[in-house]
């Protein structure tokens, strides 16, 4: 009888005895297994999909595996070992610190694609937003730095500005790399057309108005530039926040009103 209780003490010293190396064990024996990421792991043992891993859920989740059956006081004993700012839940910051580069070149090549994949998504939003912004804005800042002409106010303005600076600077680009003009009838078109030459006497290549590409005369370079200053104002304006002189108003008033009293 003694005996049968010494073996019971001390497979819950056992128990109590999990480090987060075996816990960092598991999981990896887990990715493994299923081929999954760390995120989806966390997924996994996040039972309430708050972001973050509780004691009971920790608790829970290392007895469904089979790494230890752990009293609460030392599954936050175990938490505590991965919890790195001691807030008292594992982030999936936190697991992907505490499995790192014992997890299987699977997992890895997993977390990176899927970090790739989310990080690329995320850029490809915010980039479709920002653009339908600015296609759709009504309040540029060029409409802003002139708003004695109303007109720049209309979308349909500033919408053939943004096509103008687009084409205009795609067309240079690819006039000074690849040329848009030709020596002669039939000869492939591989010599950039030299605005400067065009346009100043005297600044020309033997009675030519153009130069072998890649080739980039100073007007030309200039032109593009001001297409893309044309296309940065072609963006949408901050509003102005709210405050200052709208709430003076008021206050005044209401100095008013004690002085009447």
């Amino acid at each position: 009888m003694a005996d049968d209780e010494q073996e019971e003490s001390d497979a819950g010293n056992d128990d109590s005895e999990v480090t987060s190396d075996q816990i960092v064990d598991g999981i990896i024996d887990y990715i493994k297994k299923v081929d999954k990421s760390v995120a989806e792991v966390f997924k996994v043992i996040d039972l309430n999909s708050d972001k973050r891993i509780s004691g009971p859920e920790l608790q829970t989740w290392l007895k469904e595996v089979g790494i230890a059956d752990l009293a609460p006081p030392d599954v936050m004993m175990t938490l505590g070992l991965i919890d790195e700012n001691k807030d008292g839940y594992i982030s999936l910051s936190e697991l992907r610190s505490a499995v790192g580069e014992k997890a299987s070149a699977l997992g890895l090549l997993l977390e990176a694609v899927e970090d790739i994949v989310d990080s690329a998504v995320e850029g490809a939003k915010e980039l479709v937003e920002d653009a339908k912004r600015v296609w759709d804005t009504e309040q540029s800042l060029l409409a802003a730095a002139f708003p004695n002409l109303p007109w720049l106010a209309d979308k349909r303005v500033n919408r053939g500005i943004i096509v103008f600076s687009l084409v205009g600077g795609l067309l240079y680009l690819y006039n000074a790399f690849i040329g848009l003009a030709r020596t002669a009838p039939g000869a492939p078109r591989d010599h950039s057309l030299d605005l400067t030459a065009m346009l100043i006497p005297g600044y020309d290549y033997g009675g030519h108005n153009s130069a072998l590409a890649p080739h980039f005369d100073p007007l030309s370079f200039l032109v593009f530039v001001g297409l893309g200053a044309l296309l940065f104002f072609a963006q949408y304006s901050t509003p102005p926040m709210d405050g200052g002189g709208a709430t003076a108003p008021p206050a005044a008033a209401s100095e008013d009103t004690s002085e009447e009293e």
